[in-house]
């Protein structure tokens, strides 16, 4: 018998041998064979070959894995007969989550006596940068879909009573984002690759810089970056002062110079801190060199309203900026110079875990021109008419300041750093000349001087909670003096003559005693108490003799608790209380703080804060007898 298949049923047959190959190649991928053939070669180096070479998803701390080394020959049937192999006689177990061998640590090698007794599984570590391996504090931290925020020296904390692998999301402005997986334990690195990269020069026009603020996150909190605040518009000494200024809801530098108004508050009702000592003084040559130097500032947040129990002191705004600890690897040197100062940073590593900080200005020429004072309007620029006088007024300016600050580790969990800052500004100017049978003489000087310094020390216990004390000061001295004189030449009478002097101070000592605790996957508790004193002094004189001598001073005693708690996976709840208590004052102020945010999507967030706030110093104005 002769049959013949139809023509469509001859071409099906050569897609069905096709099919049939497909098959069995698909068949033996599934039982993909792993050759491995390593001696003594670190286990993380050798997943990573395995990542390249057989396209294998792997997620591990890199530090973790580094510190065993594996001598391995064989044939494996599939990777995960292979990963048992690895692992086999080493401290480490994995899991693997949607396709991905999640490694970590054995938990039977965790023995840690408070993760014996208790059941809960920790979390904790510290967000640094790559490199410079600088702490970045107050960053955001996602475990598990619960937003944190690392404290002040870049820690975290989280509990979880259910799971020991948890999906960590890093981001500070500034820096690349960070998404892991990691296993519970304590003293984990999270290092954050920094988004600024030097270039050759590429010149872009009609572009804005782009991720200059980060907001939303909490309500009335904003954070600058501060490693773009050199390219925005500014002199390099201001950059920092002039990228506030340009935030919404903050006056502009156009409308008011001399201090920080925030949502319509009074001058002196806004507190700028730096490493934690009040900064006073944001006044300089034409406002463009600040009362800090840009090159030291690390971090950047501002409080615009409705801010958390942690902050007290003003019913204003909070400006709070973190100086740059220094770098523990290798020496560094900056130099900055610009048509008004020089601007010198040095880092010094000391030992392996410690580093010195000294950044110094200064400016190097004289800032002002005799042409551009006059004291008596435009009569000094003509000379037509009677009565017109040329005057030849000499000024002079010097601006100098310094940071220095030590900072080391103590041990392997707790920080330590000493900041230390002064700045001096010195302007002055003399007239000494002769005039229609008389003389005048007229000298004048105004200087500012602004001192500042700090202390920290950060306790991390075993448990993964943290406690900080600090003590810090600052204090701000403006001398004023002004004397002029009119003298006939003929008869050495004086027709007119002033001697004033007027030299304004301000102190202020603070301590506290701050700690953070992980309750639960949900709770974190946050509590302290703290210490500040203020000492105000106005001395007036006039020929020497002390029109005004007024020093007042005041102590008071702070407590401050707040939770910070997480319902869900969209809504986070702060409440929190704190409490002044004055102790020259009868009254205890009782101030309720409470702030929410609920995520509505990855696009939109609605939060809000409200609060109470008492203030106990001010800042006031004099008005001589002439007004």
């Amino acid at each position: 018998m002769n049959i013949q298949f139809p023509k469509l049923l001859r071409v099906n047959k050569k897609y069905f041998k096709l099919i049939i190959l497909l098959f069995f190649s698909y068949a033996i991928s599934l039982a993909q064979e792993i050759k491995i053939d390593v001696n003594n070669q670190a286990i993380n180096t050798v997943l990573i070959e395995m990542w390249e070479k057989y396209d294998i998803q792997f997620s591990f701390d890199d530090k973790l894995l580094s510190r065993y080394n594996i001598t391995r020959s064989g044939l494996y049937k599939s990777p995960e007969e292979a990963i048992k192999s690895l692992l086999s006689g080493i401290p480490l177990s994995y899991e693997i989550i949607n396709k991905v061998f999640v490694i970590y640590k054995s938990k039977k090698q965790i023995t840690d006596k408070s993760l014996k007794k208790h059941p809960n599984f920790h979390l904790s570590g510290q967000v640094i940068e790559s490199g410079s391996l600088e702490p970045l504090p107050y960053s955001y931290v996602v475990v598990d879909d619960h937003l944190l925020a690392t404290d002040f020296n870049g820690d975290f904390t989280y509990t979880s009573p259910t799971d020991s692998i948890f999906n960590v999301r890093v981001s500070h402005l500034g820096y690349y984002f960070l998404d892991s997986m990691i296993s519970a334990g304590y003293e984990q690195e999270f290092q954050l690759i920094p988004s600024s990269i030097g270039l050759n020069e590429v010149v872009i026009t009609g572009k804005t810089v782009e991720k200059s603020t980060q907001i939303g996150d909490q309500a009335g909190v904003m954070k600058l970056n501060h490693k773009i605040a050199r390219f925005l518009p500014g002199f390099g000494d201001n950059s920092v002062i002039n990228l506030l200024r340009l935030q919404p809801g903050i006056l502009a530098s156009g409308e008011q110079t001399n201090d920080l108004i925030i949502w319509g508050s009074y001058a002196g009702h806004s507190q700028v801190l730096f490493d934690g000592f009040s900064i006073y003084g944001l006044k300089n040559f034409n406002d463009n060199i600040s009362a800090f130097n840009p090159l030291t500032a690390k971090n950047i947040e501002i409080y615009k309203g409705g801010f958390d129990a942690r902050f007290g002191e003003r019913v204003g705004g909070i400006v709070n900026i973190t100086g740059k600890n220094g770098s523990t690897k290798k020496p560094g040197l900056t130099i900055s110079a610009n048509n008004m100062t020089l601007n010198v940073m040095g880092e010094l590593p000391i030992l392996s875990k410690g580093s010195l900080l000294v950044s110094i200005r200064q400016s190097y020429y004289n800032l002002y021109n005799s042409d551009d004072l006059n004291i008596y309007g435009n009569r000094r620029k003509h000379n037509e008419g009677p009565g017109n006088i040329n005057f030849n007024i000499q000024p002079d300016y010097m601006f100098h300041d310094m940071n220095i600050k030590y900072s080391s580790k103590i041990g392997e969990r707790d920080h330590f750093y000493i900041s230390l800052y002064r700045g001096n500004d010195n302007f002055s100017y003399n007239l000494n000349q002769q005039s229609n049978n008389q003389k005048i003489i007229k000298d004048t000087e105004e200087n500012n001087m602004q001192t500042g310094g700090s202390v920290f020390y950060g306790k991390k216990w075993t448990n993964g909670n943290n406690s900080n004390i600090s003590i810090a000061y600052s204090g701000m001295t403006t001398y004023f003096s002004d004397n002029y004189s009119i003298t006939n030449i003929k008869n050495s009478n004086n027709n007119y003559q002033k001697d004033q002097a007027t030299n304004n101070g301000i102190d202020e000592i603070t301590g506290r005693l701050d700690n953070r605790f992980s309750i639960n996957e949900s709770n974190i508790l946050e509590g302290g108490i703290g210490f500040v004193y203020n000492q105000v002094s106005l001395e007036e004189s006039n020929f020497d003799a002390k029109s005004i001598d007024s020093k007042q001073n005041t102590n008071r005693i702070n407590v401050f608790l707040q939770d910070n708690i997480s319902i869900g996976k969209k809504l986070n709840l702060k409440l929190g209380i704190r409490i002044d208590k004055p102790l020259t004052l009868k009254n205890t102020y009782f101030q309720p703080r409470l702030s929410g945010s609920y995520r509505i999507n990855n696009s939109w967030r609605l939060t809000a804060a409200w609060g109470l706030y008492n203030q106990f110093i001010s800042k006031t104005s004099t008005v001589d007898n002439l007004g």
